[in-house]
């Protein structure tokens, strides 16, 4: 589930470079439930996106957009099992007109994630699209397969936002530790044992920061969005171990890490707008206010 969990803009963009499922543009128009510490998975969002055609079909083709609303969370079974869902489905109101030439498409998706064994997930799902306008279908048949051949890559998304935060929380973390654990390893290769004879910083595991042979190394692509607001992708090294360990990171522990500092970062700037409409609606005939001016401060 943590790789289906996408509640904000920029998350949606994260996740799409991860699974593939393309599209121009993308915003979240209303959140009507938060992803929290005690129930990471659980979101409702109102959604708009622009589906993006592959460069050849971009002559003949207008790109659809979506208006819909998103759920995502976890559920029980009758017999007590618990799954995953994801739910998608298109809806109508005045406000929310087809923009920048596009046809407005509609979709209803429903998908549910059981955890079958240890790394083994099955997937349900059963989408209708409506594409609108005049499509052949072959081309319409192959926009609604992209979509449902990117679940796929959920796993691998989840496994990469793994990596995201434990590097994220290597390099927040002070670098004591890290760097006599390093300086420790001489040149040998953490893996296999070889020498890296002369090895740089690259030569070394993002996470642990031990040094790794060019054999062992394991290259990873992660996403983020830089302060710029824009995509970044990072190329980075991993060593078998760390990255093997990732797979086994206890998903709704990181989710929870994740959206629960959230969680508090949102209510804090609640409490502050409060706090700022409350000074502004305060003026100087108020009993309670107590003025100081310049003057008294440099005396």
């Amino acid at each position: 589930m943590y790789g289906v969990l996408n509640p904000t803009a920029d998350s949606m963009r994260v996740k799409s470079s991860y699974v593939g499922d393309k599209f121009a543009n993308c915003a979240v128009l209303a959140t009507l439930a938060r992803p929290t510490a005690s129930d990471p998975f659980h979101s409702q969002t109102l959604k708009w996106f622009e589906g993006d055609h592959p460069y050849i079909f971009r002559p003949i083709v207008k790109n659809r957009d979506f208006v819909f609303m998103e759920a995502t969370g976890m559920t029980e079974l009758a017999d007590g099992e618990r799954v995953g869902y994801h739910v998608m489905h298109s809806v109508t109101f005045p406000g929310a007109r087809a923009i920048n030439g596009n046809i407005r498409a509609h979709m209803a998706v429903c998908a549910f994630y059981r955890q079958q064994s240890d790394g083994v997930v099955e997937v349900f799902t059963k989408t209708t699209v409506s594409p609108g306008g005049h499509v052949a279908p072959a081309i319409a048949v192959k926009y609604g397969a992209t979509a449902l051949v990117s679940a796929q890559h959920l796993v691998d998304c989840a496994h990469a936002k793994k990596l995201s935060w434990a590097v994220a929380g290597r390099t927040r973390a002070t670098s004591t530790t890290t760097t006599s654990s390093s300086s420790s390893s001489g040149d040998a290769c953490v893996n296999c044992g070889g020498n890296t004879s002369v090895r740089s910083r690259s030569d070394e595991c993002a996470l642990c920061m031990r040094p790794i042979c060019s054999s062992c190394k394991v290259k990873k692509t992660l996403c983020s969005i830089s302060w710029t607001g824009g995509l970044a992708k990072h190329k980075m090294k991993f060593c078998g171990s760390c990255a093997s360990d990732a797979i086994h990171f206890d998903a709704r522990a990181i989710a929870s890490d994740e959206f629960g500092a959230e969680e508090h970062e949102q209510r804090h700037s609640q409490r502050r707008h409060r706090l700022t409409r409350h000074l502004d609606g305060l003026t100087a005939s108020d009993p309670n206010v107590v003025v100081i001016r310049p003057s008294a401060l440099s005396s």
